[in-house]
């Protein structure tokens, strides 16, 4: 389904096709071996399913001071 709007994409409109899926493009997947590359995928995925650590940092916490949450407590 995907590649056959893939291909329709390119041929009628090829600047919205470089637009739309420039990270394809710059993978060097294409049309035809998008397929392929799913099923590496999920091969893979079943070889070994435990979820890899990702290197971001968790969101950090703001505290709200006691001063602005008394103020919010008084206007009530």
């Amino acid at each position: 389904m995907l590649n056959h709007c893939l291909q329709t994409l390119m041929e009628d409109e090829p600047e919205k096709y470089q637009t739309h899926f420039s990270l394809y493009i710059k993978s060097g997947l294409e049309a035809d071996n998008l397929e392929e590359m799913y099923k590496k995928v999920h091969a893979a995925i079943r070889a070994d399913p435990s979820p890899k650590k990702s290197g971001k940092q968790p969101p950090k916490t703001h505290k709200r001071s006691e001063f602005f949450f008394l103020s919010q407590l008084s206007a009530l």
